[in-house]
């Protein structure tokens, strides 16, 4: 750095000394790194309720097997046992894998898979036509990069 060191002053004909500030430098905010770790029932509900901006349904008149009245996430559950998304019996802390992920998906969606005796293969195979697979894997657990 030119300029004195002791005082502080500093040359003015050196451009970008340490305290000078560049106006044309933005700071690049990081980009979050996604989770390969696998991801529950409920996570993966909201993320698509979130994407889909599905309302809640917050009235408490359906009673599940693991999700109380009083649970923070009752609503959520409630929602997607609505839209047929899971069953009363589910359990929201249960690690979801893609088949069963992709069979929310397109069933939000609205995809027509026609009747067949195996729904989630017959989900896997739209989902496939339609390029919505995201990298998931039959068999495998979902994660943050694969919803």
């Amino acid at each position: 750095m030119s300029g004195n060191v002791l005082t502080g002053e500093k040359d003015p004909g050196v451009l970008n000394q340490p305290t000078d500030i560049d106006p044309g430098v933005k700071e690049v905010k990081e980009q979050k790194e996604l989770s390969t770790e696998p991801l529950t029932m409920m996570q993966a509900i909201k993320h698509l309720f979130e994407n889909y901006t599905i309302s809640l349904d917050e009235k408490k008149t359906i009673k599940f097997k693991h999700i109380s009245y009083d649970d923070e996430d009752y609503a959520y559950f409630k929602t997607a046992y609505k839209q047929r998304l899971i069953g009363k019996n589910s359990n929201p802390t249960a690690l979801l894998s893609c088949d069963t992920y992709i069979v929310m998906k397109g069933l939000l969606e609205q995809w027509e898979v026609g009747k067949y005796s195996d729904i989630l293969q017959a989900y896997w195979n739209k989902a496939k036509q339609l390029d919505k697979l995201n990298g998931c894997v039959q068999g495998e657990k979902v994660t943050e990069k694969t919803l």
